[in-house]
């Protein structure tokens, strides 16, 4: 080796990956305010069928009144067709004049009463149509906030799938797969501790991404400290300078 080896002091697994909320609690919020959302949209849907069902009333209403206005059209129709008819033929008789003025009188008072009404009726159909259009519009706010949640939840599962194929860490299958491994993930050489240790720490935290067990030591003499990685391969226990594969040591043979 390039470093003189002299006392082992520590070791430790340094394997922290990441901090904040867990994904798994952002999958439940997420999950949450989607059915939320889904109870929401539900109830906005039924508030639409209501206005719609209204409407449909309220056309109802307008043809009944519409009916009965062209009845008491015809109704003056056939009535002033009379008073004309009385007229001609009974000119003396200021009675019946009077009686078919009287009828004619009622049917135009009914004739304002119904107009009135369909009046009435129409402000009502434009007040709900005006409804209909705002509750529509709330409905496709709701629907755009649950696909956003939607979203949200995919990212998060797909986050959470590759954690999951990941952890728990796993040792090395074999040493091809393992001097790969350590040759791909060679730090550049470093003249002090420092920056030598941190590259062993990198060395640590790629291992942990890939899904591998991989530890950090340091050797300590009275002159020398020396930081390696380790890792096991099989039963074979491996130690290697992050910044020199090459001088890789087979430091004992066990197992877990």
């Amino acid at each position: 080796m390039k470093k003189i080896i002299a006392f082992l002091v520590a070791g430790a697994l340094i394997g922290a990956l990441g901090a904040g909320l867990p994904l798994h609690m952002q999958l439940n919020d997420a999950n949450h305010r989607a059915s939320l959302l889904e109870l929401h949209k539900a109830s906005l849907e039924q508030q639409v069928s209501n206005l719609e069902s209204e409407v449909d009333d309220a056309n109802n209403t307008i043809q009944g009144l519409n009916t009965d206005l062209n009845t008491l059209q015809l109704d003056y129709q056939a009535t002033s067709t009379e008073l004309g008819n009385t007229k001609t033929e009974l000119k003396d008789t200021n009675k019946l004049l009077s009686d078919a003025l009287g009828e004619i009188s009622s049917a135009n008072a009914e004739i304002d009463s119904l107009t009135g009404d369909l009046q009435t009726a129409n402000g009502e159909i434009a007040d709900l149509n005006r409804q209909l259009v705002a509750v529509n519009l709330q409905l496709g706010s709701v629907a755009g906030q649950l696909e956003a949640a939607n979203l949200d939840i995919d990212e998060i599962t797909g986050q959470l799938n590759e954690i999951r194929a990941k952890y728990p860490l796993k040792d090395f299958p074999d040493y091809q797969a393992f001097s790969a491994w350590i040759s791909a993930n060679t730090q550049p050489y470093s003249s002090t501790y420092g920056p030598w240790f941190s590259h062993a720490l990198k060395v640590q935290e790629a291992g942990a991404n890939d899904g591998y067990y991989v530890s950090v030591f340091v050797f300590e003499s009275n002159d020398y400290l020396f930081v390696v990685n380790a890792a096991l391969v099989g039963n074979i226990f491996y130690i290697w300078d992050p910044e020199d594969p090459s001088d890789l040591i087979d430091w004992w043979e066990g197992t877990r």
